[in-house]
């Protein structure tokens, strides 16, 4: 018996779904869905108009050290208890609605730079359903498809990611200086958020960084699809952490160096798309004609497709698993119309898009402490897998409160004086904050010990319980745990 399978029927789980992910696709769709591609491109202008290229360095630097010890505290929790996940509804709803956001703003930015033509926002918002559907569709497809497509997503963001990386700089005529990349901030006075202390805006400027390392935990989610999980999906994690935290750093330092003119960022062709930008700077500069530019852009638009392709899937079977459905019922065009309403506020706000990212940052590392703080809770009773971080663990765990604090800090930049300076990341975010910890460790057709009746409750073998839930529970009476907080 499989070794995932093998601790899910001791804890009281009926296996559901069929295994077809090794580790290299199950860490795929994670190392996927965080894309470094995706995330840097599209969101640079959160860091570069927040203290210029040193923000984006040194903010991607430290978000990636306090990201990992976050995964590492994951990894614990996925290792013990290889089931299909844990809920956050909006954080993963907005988590999708940013990258496909993203993926259509980065198809407006190749239209602006090809023919002049820039996008209204009801346009945008057209091409966003678009992709949305796409997604969609799929995601329609079988487990061992979209296990094939998780393998080609990673692939292709790792060998892209090496061409465009020594591309950028090997064609860029010139190079930006040292004291430009890590130095020159642009601090008070020289940034349109209107925040009067530098420490603010830097951690404004790691929104950026913040956002694309999201998404880790679908290694978890794809627990029951995943051969011998109990490690597998652990690794999965750390793997996926840790390869994209390298692999951004070159990236962003690529980019940060082949800038040709730093005035003409913001106000270019690719109308503020700075990553756009700098593509189309660098290949005009060399050959008179951005259209390479643009060409190279193709990379990081089609790691952006499937990254979004891997969101849906992940994010799908999270609503799944939250609304206790079985595993053919996953409410997948539910989770896609939703993530399309999240982005009707771009039509009354030019800051739609640092909403969206917003709440899927705040939400997805509410729902990531819940459990690690329930983990330092009840640490007692808590039995680690294959996979756990001993004596460390006690210094790991309390690094998440500071990964919250740097999303707290984000929220209500200036004062508003019209609609379109409207802080919407605070609106649903705020309001959903209650239940965002409204998560559980569960799986396919669960229920509490005291949702089912006592005749109901599975044969479990009483060899599989610890003597801690016998004593508990009772061995005959014991049922499928679910850590939920409501």
């Amino acid at each position: 018996m499989d070794s995932g399978e093998a601790r899910l029927k001791a804890l009281g789980y009926k296996q559901e779904l069929k295994r077809d992910f090794t580790l290299v696709s199950n860490a795929a769709i994670s190392f996927s869905i965080i894309s470094t591609l995706l995330g840097i491109t599209g969101s640079l202008p959160v860091a570069y108009n927040n203290g210029g290229a040193p923000t984006a360095v040194w903010g991607w630097i430290l978000a990636c050290s306090m990201t990992m010890t976050v995964a590492l505290s994951m990894v614990e929790i996925v290792s013990s208890l290889p089931s299909s996940g844990w809920f956050n509804l909006l954080g993963q709803v907005a988590i999708t609605a940013g990258i496909d956001f993203t993926l259509a703003n980065q198809i407006a930015c190749m239209w602006a730079l090809s023919n002049g033509t820039i996008l209204s926002p009801q346009q945008l918002l057209a091409v966003y359903a678009v992709v949305l559907v796409i997604h969609g569709l799929v995601n329609s497809f079988s487990t061992r498809i979209l296990a094939y497509m998780s393998t080609f997503s990673a692939g292709w963001h790792f060998v892209g990611g090496i061409v465009v990386t020594i591309l950028l700089p090997c064609v860029a005529p010139t190079h930006q200086s040292a004291s430009f990349v890590f130095t020159d901030f642009q601090g008070v006075g020289t940034t349109t958020s209107g925040v009067g202390n530098n420490a603010y805006i830097f951690f404004l400027g790691m929104l950026m960084a913040q956002f694309t390392l999201t998404g880790y935990d679908a290694c978890g989610h794809m627990n029951e699809e995943t051969v011998s999980a109990d490690k597998t999906a652990a690794l999965g994690i750390v793997l996926a952490v840790g390869c994209s935290s390298i692999a951004g750093l070159l990236y962003v330092l690529a980019l940060m160096f082949s800038v040709q003119d730093p005035g003409n960022l913001l106000t270019g062709n690719a109308n503020g798309y700075v990553g756009g930008q700098i593509y189309f700077d660098a290949f005009n500069a060399r050959f008179g004609s951005g259209i390479g530019g643009i060409i190279a852009l193709g990379v990081p638009t089609v790691a952006a497709f499937c990254c979004g392709a891997m969101s849906v899937a992940s994010n799908s079977r999270q609503a799944t698993t939250a609304q206790d459905l079985t595993c053919t019922q996953t409410p997948l065009w539910a989770m896609v119309t939703l993530a399309f309403i999240l982005a009707l506020p771009l039509l009354y706000s030019t800051v739609a898009f640092s909403a969206v990212i917003s709440i899927s940052t705040v939400g997805l590392y509410i729902s990531y402490g819940i459990p690690i703080l329930m983990r330092l809770i009840n640490h007692k009773d808590f039995e680690p897998g294959p996979f756990n971080l001993g004596k460390f663990g006690p210094i790991m765990h309390p690094t998440l409160p500071g990964v919250r604090l740097v999303n707290d800090l984000r929220r209500g930049t200036q004062p508003i004086t019209k609609h379109d300076q409207l802080e919407w990341a605070a609106v649903p975010a705020s309001g959903h904050t209650p239940h965002a910890p409204g998560m559980r460790q569960t799986q396919c057709d669960q229920h509490t010990l005291e949702d089912i009746p006592h005749a109901a409750l599975p044969d479990v073998e009483t060899s599989a319980l610890t003597s801690s839930k016998k004593k508990r529970y009772g061995a005959a009476r014991y049922t499928r745990p679910t850590a939920a907080v409501h």
